[in-house]
């Protein structure tokens, strides 16, 4: 199966490699358990492992954890190696040098991006450094309520007239092109009177696990690594070389994250068809838009196909999926201790609400001294009530994702209101987006942010591709 991966892998590879820019910036990052089905079965497990050891006071080599901060609209600022200042959107696709070309260009996040690049350039910024974040305020009148709400948290606001949640750090050469440099970003080089950047970096023994979750997650963590057994690890890698398969698999997952938090196979051969869950967010895999535009064919042959699969390959399905079920237990409880210490983080949570979640990062050191990114697992509250959850009700209330119209005979449906006006969910791709695949990182429209949202599929593969490598995986 590594072969066909391979394969997969050089063909993603070669269309990198055409591109005319290359931009190594955070997208949407993958559930921590959801690291078990991309190629190497036993990340989800090291993610896990690795924070554990994190919260005991142990640190594990080139392993890093930081708060997610859950902001709006994710930028770069920077400054490149003739000493122009700039700003681009995450993709890296386009820089802006001026604000005549921020408002040339027509982008959503026009008005802030502005002030921000205004901002950028009092900054100590180093020639040939970039910074990557997400926008929590911009001076326009949020912090009148007592507090900021980017996106779906609530935050503290300070007296800054400006303030951005910096999470990486890049290398900008002569080719505009953004490689990664580190996940602890030199923070200094952005000091601003009117600039709010809070330090999202957590140490080893920061957090500590109590004696109660600690033996909980401990278990979890053996449970986990009891089920991927040897044959399962080898299905989990077929399951990443088989497109249809693995996608499906990733959208259960997310479905799952979003409303129930319990995974297994019964629940996944419901999904194939209707929701699994009576949220208003929730849709049945074939009910989702790129099925729903499939020919009457493709669908019978999809689902079929699907069927099969589950059925011939049930066994170690249900492995795989007890596996992530565990590695997703041992997270709930190290987040339940992380949240009791919200108050100490850089950014605090109001009104009685909880941080997205934590990042757990792990990198491969270059001989230049750059970091390679390998991958970065998002920590987040599973559930109805949990991060991915709320945000699907707060997007439909925002008009940026799509309710269920009529409720399905056999699932209970709380709220039957129907906002015949809300656009549709723009479709998830390879990446572990939280939701139903909606822009929940940007506090824009769809429509204005369709053309700045870039599939993460190249990007995704080249992470996997240089995990496997240093792994020894891949000849």
């Amino acid at each position: 199966m590594i072969e066909i991966a391979h394969l997969i892998y050089k063909v993603n590879l070669q269309e990198a490699k055409e591109s005319k820019k290359e931009a190594e910036t955070t997208g949407h990052m993958t559930h921590m358990a959801d690291w078990s089905i991309y190629g190497d079965p036993m990340l989800a497990y090291k993610h896990a492992e690795a924070m554990h050891k994190f919260m005991n006071g142990e640190s594990t080599p080139n392993h890093t954890v930081s708060v997610k901060a859950d902001g709006g609209v994710s930028l770069v600022i920077g400054k490149k190696l003739d000493g122009r200042h700039f700003i681009t959107y995450k993709s890296g696709k386009k820089m802006f040098h001026t604000p005549e070309e921020i408002d040339a260009a027509g982008v959503p996040w026009a008005e802030d991006g502005k002030k921000l690049l205004a901002h950028a350039m009092q900054m100590p910024i180093q020639a040939g450094h970039a910074f990557q974040g997400d926008l929590l305020w911009a001076d326009h009148g949020e912090k009148d309520k007592g507090f900021i709400q980017p996106n779906t948290v609530k935050y503290k606001p300070t007296e800054h007239g400006i303030g951005i949640a910096v999470h990486s750090q890049y290398h900008i050469n002569e080719n505009d092109e953004l490689t990664r440099t580190t996940n602890v970003p030199d923070i200094n080089q952005l000091k601003h009177e009117n600039v709010f950047v809070p330090d999202l970096q957590i140490k080893p023994g920061d957090i500590r696990l109590n004696q109660e979750r600690n033996e909980k997650v401990k278990h979890h963590l053996e449970q986990a690594m009891s089920a991927m057994t040897p044959e399962v690890q080898e299905y989990a890698k077929s399951v990443f070389a088989n497109p249809k398969l693995h996608k499906f698999l990733q959208e259960y997952s997310n479905e799952v994250v979003a409303t129930t938090g319990e995974r297994s196979l019964d629940s996944m051969k419901t999904y194939l068809h209707q929701p699994i869950h009576g949220a208003r967010t929730s849709y049945g895999y074939m009910e989702k838009s790129t099925q729903r535009n499939m020919s009457d064919k493709a669908k019978r042959n999809l689902v079929s196909e699907l069927e099969s699969h589950m059925n011939t390959h049930g066994e170690h399905l249900s492995a795989l999926l007890n596996h992530m079920h565990h590695i997703s237990q041992a997270k709930k409880h190290m987040l339940d201790q992380f949240n009791e210490h919200a108050h100490k983080m850089g950014i605090v949570p109001v009104h009685g609400q909880k941080h997205e979640g934590l990042v757990s990062a792990f990198g491969i050191p270059q001989e230049d001294g750059s970091i390679k990114e390998v991958s970065l697992a998002k920590l987040t509250e599973e559930g109805i009530n949990g991060f991915s959850g709320t945000n699907r009700r707060r997007g439909v209330e925002r008009g940026f994702t799509k309710e269920r119209e009529q409720p399905h005979p056999n699932v209970p449906f709380v709220d039957h209101t129907v906002e015949k006006d809300i656009k549709e969910e723009m479709s998830v791709g390879a990446g572990g987006i939280a939701g139903l695949g909606g822009p929940e990182d940007v506090a824009v429209s769809v429509s204005a942010q369709k053309r700045y949202t870039r599939k993460n599929k190249i990007v995704k593969r080249k992470i996997i591709e240089s995990f496997l490598q240093s792994q020894n995986f891949m000849k």
